[in-house]
């Protein structure tokens, strides 16, 4: 019995170290792709003004809609799919699923683009943009079916467990592009209109790496004899689709709302102030795209111990990080805005912290939805996620023109966290997932011990580039001191750092 118990927490740990490793290597990759993008959007704020910034926002939010339809949700069942049929070895069937996600997202792209160009005129009058936006609506649709195959090849990536060529492409490449062109714009002193076009060439590139990888890295056993289960695979996908189509109404109907009701010189403060805090969701974003072929796994196994101890784990984790971006946020956001960005870009300080908060509260719930969607409950990911858009479009109706900016962002968190409540509470219902309450208070005691001596600092002292720096890495090692004395951090939490650190080959010896 002793040595069951044993083996089963061999097996756990074994689990969860390569599930860290995994998220250790997309973590440092994520890092450096979030540090890029700071730069990428320094440059962009500062030279092109909140302004036109704020079009070039508008453009990305356009992109981003296109592929999320595009995608019709079968993105997300690649991961779930692929290792099941590899598991239980069915070529034919993997053979069919292989040629209907990668021919059914490339029409659906196709029929977009032609939309968006017929239509392209109206939309730029319908937000009363100026005529160029015309122009750069039809230059970006250029990239949508090039970054919906992206998505594609990446997501069959991480099926396989190649997750360091799926990071490198998405969280480095891509953004290193980005970066590269922003500069070259910059330098040369050129318009808004070079900018747009520098980032459709760059997902194209990105393409053709994707590609290239595909062809001669990935192994996947498949047939000139398929077979197919469309209405499955459709019915599976379907209300993914839905409701990623909705979240993407969360993430962006801010941008649709603030362009519409404002101007924007108010939607390039405020995108400025979601990126900042997007940092507290790096973590949650990475688990979710990695963690699957895990569970994946376990479930074919009827495992599910092992998927309900990985869920509260992940949970812990990335409750730890984005509770530290917050405080983080909150004590230095102001004079990070003003030092880094100007004084133009100040008066985001309080959406920043708004924002950054809601998604702080909406990690405390858990990592949900990877595990509805291993348990086929895709249906109440649907409607969660459809009462959240409604709810979140209601909301910035109501408060953008009372609040400004400040009304979308509390519109924003209060909806994110409504929907973290629900899914937590559609599948602790289902098989008896939880969340380690007394860690999350752990975690928030340390972030508050740790928050006190900058936020009397900053509050009384003028604060400089280097004393910004020297703050943020003292608030790193206080608040790392503080989740190991306040035993956040346990033995087995400890072991599995000492693996990705030898993964990443930051350590010779434990």
């Amino acid at each position: 019995m002793k040595n069951k118990i044993l083996n089963k927490n061999e097996n756990l740990s074994e689990s969860l170290k390569a599930l860290a490793r995994g998220t250790g290597v997309s973590f440092i990759f994520g890092i450096l792709g979030c540090l890029i993008v700071f730069l990428f959007k320094l440059i962009s704020a500062r030279y092109l003004g909140p302004e036109e910034y704020g079009l070039y926002e508008m453009i990305q939010t356009i992109l981003m809609i296109s592929i999320v339809i595009s995608l019709f949700g079968i993105s997300s069942g690649i991961p779930r799919f692929i290792p099941l049929y590899k598991k239980r070895k069915q070529v034919k069937l993997l053979s069919g699923y292989l040629n209907f996600i990668f021919k059914t997202p490339l029409f659906i792209s196709l029929a977009v683009c032609l939309i968006l160009f017929i239509f392209s005129p109206k939309i730029t009058a319908f937000f009363d943009f100026p005529d160029k936006f015309t122009l750069l609506i039809k230059i970006v649709i250029f990239a949508i079916p090039f970054k919906t195959i992206n998505q594609i090849i990446q997501n069959v990536f991480i099926s396989k467990k190649k997750v360091f060529f799926q990071t490198f492409a998405e969280d480095f490449l891509e953004k290193v592009l980005f970066l590269l062109s922003i500069v070259m714009v910059y330098f040369f002193n050129l318009s808004l209109l070079y900018a747009v076009f520098f980032l459709t060439l760059s997902i194209f590139v990105v393409f053709v790496f994707n590609l290239y990888v595909l062809k001669s890295k990935i192994k996947l056993r498949v047939s000139k004899k398929i077979r197919s289960e469309k209405k499955e695979w459709l019915l599976f996908s379907t209300p993914l689709f839905f409701s990623s189509f909705f979240a993407l109404i969360i993430q962006w109907s801010d941008n649709v709302m603030i362009g519409k009701i404002l101007d924007a010189k108010s939607l390039g403060i405020y995108a400025i102030a979601f990126s900042l805090a997007s940092f507290a969701t790096l973590l949650r974003r990475i688990v979710v795209k990695i963690i699957m072929p895990f569970i994946a796994e376990h479930y074919s196994s009827n495992n599910s111990y092992q998927i309900k101890f990985m869920y509260k784990k992940a949970s812990a984790w990335i409750f730890q990080a984005s509770f530290f971006i917050f405080i983080t946020i909150a004590v230095l956001g102001k004079n990070f805005l003003r030092i880094f960005y100007g004084k133009s870009y100040e008066e985001g300080y309080i959406t920043l912290i708004l924002i950054s908060a809601g998604f702080a509260i909406f990690t405390a719930f858990g990592i949900n939805e990877p595990f509805l969607i291993l348990y086929k409950k895709t249906k109440s990911i649907f409607k969660v996620d459809f009462s959240a858009a409604i709810l979140n479009i209601l909301l910035n109706m109501i408060l953008i023109p009372i609040f400004g900016i400040n009304g979308s962002a509390t519109a924003t968190s209060l909806t994110r966290v409504g929907r973290g409540v629900f899914n937590m509470k559609n599948l602790s219902k289902m098989d008896s997932f939880s969340i380690d309450y007394l860690m999350l208070s752990k975690t928030v005691a340390s972030g508050i011990v740790t928050a006190m001596i900058p936020f009397f600092l900053t509050f009384n002292f003028e604060i400089n580039f280097l004393c910004l720096f020297l703050l943020g890495m003292f608030m790193f090692i206080a608040y790392s001191f503080f989740l190991f004395f306040f035993k956040v951090i346990d033995s087995e939490d400890k072991k599995i750092i000492y693996a990705v650190l030898r993964k990443l080959k930051l350590l010779v010896k434990k």
